[in-house]
């Protein structure tokens, strides 16, 4: 039994689209719900700043770790032993990997399990499927942001920027790479 895309009829007095959902996990909740711009903005930064800054912390805990190392010479030159400078080494390269670990693991399975972020769970938003109203699954969120980091990077920004910024006169509040895909953000508090 093939499911059909939702309808959208036209803005209730709420000023947000109204839609025919089939039944799925968001269903009642989302059911035509719109995700606020400014929630969506909030999410994106507390996702970017949880993955940013972990790996900035330990980065930051080990550059001070070998400055304290740090020593003169006889010539006056400031010099960090080799140990430490190795440590510094192994340190950034470490915050590398967990920054690029934990973004993974928040951007792609975690929203693609459960079609929430950290930040979109905070912010009280989900990324949905269309057609089925379920979490969009680990492929189609990887896909999501490959085609849209593709296409920003061919057109030199200007698709990343007008698929940012596109949410903010749509109807149903899709980025551009969303009406790809068949998803949608939306606005899943009760």
């Amino acid at each position: 039994l093939p499911i059909s895309p939702p309808t959208w009829s036209s803005a209730p007095a709420s000023g947000y689209p109204t839609a025919a959902y089939p039944e799925g996990r968001w269903s009642g909740a989302a059911r035509g719900r719109k995700a606020p711009y400014g929630r969506r903005f909030v999410a994106l930064l507390l996702d970017y700043l949880i993955c940013g800054g972990v790996s900035t912390v330990a980065i930051v805990i080990a550059a001070v770790t070998a400055a304290s190392t740090a020593t003169t010479d006889a010539y006056g030159e400031s010099t960090i032993a080799d140990g430490a400078a190795a440590a510094l080494g192994f340190a950034i390269m470490g915050g590398v990997l967990l920054a690029v670990g934990l973004s993974i693991w928040n951007l792609i399975v975690r929203q693609g399990n459960t079609g929430q972020s950290i930040g979109k769970k905070t912010m009280g938003l989900a990324l949905i499927r269309m057609d089925t109203n379920d979490p969009v699954g680990k492929g189609r969120v990887f896909g999501r942001y490959i085609v849209a980091s593709l296409l920003s990077n061919i057109t030199f920004g200007i698709f990343g920027l007008l698929d940012y910024l596109w949410p903010l006169w749509d109807e149903k509040g899709q980025r551009i790479v969303d009406k790809m895909l068949g998803t949608v953000v939306v606005d899943v508090r009760p």
